[in-house]
């Protein structure tokens, strides 16, 4: 059953790969017309040969334009970090088996071949970035296209001036499948986007958060099945909540610690896929669109005083603030879902890595709603993910327009499919169903604008998580508390974006 159920996915998956690259979209601009970073080094070295790609140039809807040919697009991307970003975007040293790598290899061959340019991508760690492009600026320096770096040094870099605005892009369209479109509008600012996000940020797929099911205690205990209810629109936060009583258990009888069963591990930053997993939002827009504290509703009231009192409830949650500094039994929510010590755990995409020999079968959920009046499930992104920026250094938006369009279009069509191919089989696409929710997971990609704008000193998650960790049901005097110096930072970062060209 097990190797059959894999047959299905992978054939699925084949389809994705072979659908018509000409499906890319049409191009609204009627100007038509790698080198890599070894990894474990900064700076730029040379890139192995591209050898002859198949795909022909009708198979992308840019056309290419000749004066470009022998220029370098040039990329600023994260080094890996475990846990974190586990697949380059833009390097690639050539063929080396490894499924994604060589998908990021053929995309860039294509682009290569096609345009006559060369991909070149700079690794760095996440803050040597950030004083890259900033030391470019001061200088004057044009030494990179894109800039793809953690959301909150982004936000940073637009703040401090040192980025355009993305929508100025020729040839980019952003409503097109390969980019999250609802994230654009949701980290709008002066109607300006600083950075942009989609399928071009392979990252973005591990940075999705899924709530892990443990089906072997499902199954054992014989609960209603989570993956019928997701289908039946009935997978609720209250369903979630009410399912995991017969499995939480004091093992040992001597009271509820470490070393027990739960219905949920999480830790306190868990607050935010719950919350924007049931629509609620922290901001507001005024009237010219900016975003705003005003005063929190009362639906998301609601929802941050259930997820307080979830956390903290002793039968319920085995909770790191709690559990994490213990000498002896498992000491994190990954250890005691591997252990088989909770039902459910909520946890970014990358989480599957830790669980790649973990005994217990187990799949993926998208986020519960609020409740079943609610449209959709709604998935949230941790900021985690890489986001695609134009320092203002840059003197060719067509240029870079264009072929960032194409990698972003291409990596719709044959990274994306690589991804979920390598990254999933065998560790959680185990059956036709979580393939379903893995569908669903990524049919609905939202960005919340909170995240990145922590980055320019805007500060409401800590104190959440603080409110989580300490069990106070205090939320509106906290969230009032900040509105003020919030409000403050909010005015400076629309202004920032005002003066953004």
């Amino acid at each position: 059953m097990m190797q059959s159920c894999k047959r299905v996915l992978a054939a699925l998956l084949c389809c994705a790969m072979l659908l018509p690259l000409a499906a890319c979209g049409n191009a609204s601009n009627d100007k038509s017309g790698n080198d890599t970073t070894a990894a474990p080094e900064s700076g730029v070295t040379a890139s192995p040969e591209i050898e002859a790609v198949t795909t022909s140039i009708s198979d992308t809807h840019i056309e290419p334009v000749a004066e470009y040919q022998g220029r370098e697009f040039r990329v600023l991307e994260r080094t890996l970090v475990t846990g974190t970003n586990v697949f380059y975007e833009a390097f690639s040293e050539g063929q080396t088996g490894d499924v994604v790598n060589d998908a990021v290899y053929k995309r860039n061959g294509t682009i290569e071949n096609k345009h006559g340019v060369k991909i070149v991508s700079t690794v760095m760690e996440q803050k040597e970035m950030l004083e890259a492009i900033k030391k470019d600026v001061a200088a004057q320096d044009n030494n990179y296209e894109i800039n793809m770096n953690y959301g909150g040094y982004t936000m940073q870099l637009a703040v401090g001036g040192y980025l355009l605005d993305v929508n100025n892009l020729d040839y980019v369209d952003f409503t097109q499948d390969w980019w999250y479109s609802s994230s654009m509008e949701e980290t709008k600012i002066a109607g300006k986007n600083a950075f942009a996000v989609g399928d071009i940020n392979n990252q973005s797929y591990t940075a999705a958060v899924a709530i892990f099911y443990n089906r072997t205690l499902g199954t054992q205990y014989g609960i209603e099945d989570p993956y019928q209810l997701v289908l039946d629109g009935k997978w609720t936060y209250e369903k979630m909540t009410s399912l995991g009583h017969e499995v939480s258990s004091d093992l040992d009888g001597d009271g509820w610690d470490n070393e027990d069963r739960y219905t949920l591990a999480a830790a306190n930053w868990a607050w935010q896929p719950f919350f924007y997993g049931q629509g609620g939002n922290l901001l507001s827009r005024d009237e010219n669109g900016n975003p705003v504290m005003t005063s929190l509703d009362e639906n998301s009231v609601s929802i941050l005083e259930n997820i307080i009192s979830l956390v903290n409830t002793e039968d319920y949650c085995w909770y790191n603030g709690k559990y994490s500094s213990s000498k002896v039994g498992v000491n994190s929510t990954a250890e005691a879902f591997e252990a088989g010590q909770a039902l459910f755990w909520p946890q970014l995409m990358v989480g599957a890595v830790r669980q790649r020999n973990m005994e217990m079968d187990f799949g993926v959920l998208p986020l519960p709603k609020r409740d079943t009046e609610q449209e959709n499930y709604i998935s949230y992104m941790h900021s985690k993910t890489s986001l695609v920026s134009v320092p203002i250094t840059n003197t060719d938006l067509e240029f870079t327009g264009l072929i960032l369009e194409d990698m972003a279009c291409l990596s719709r069509r044959i990274v994306r499919p690589a991804f979920f191919d390598s990254f999933f089989d065998g560790i959680v696409a185990r059956d036709e169903q979580t393939t379903m929710m893995l569908d669903i997971l990524w049919s609905n990609i939202f960005l919340d604008l909170v995240q990145p704008l922590s980055g320019a000193n805007f500060k409401l998650d800590s104190a959440i998580r603080n409110l989580l960790d300490l069990n106070l049901n205090a939320v509106v005097s906290t969230y009032d508390t900040y509105k003020k110096s919030n409000a403050k930072t909010l005015q400076t970062i629309i202004e920032a974006y005002e003066k953004m060209e």
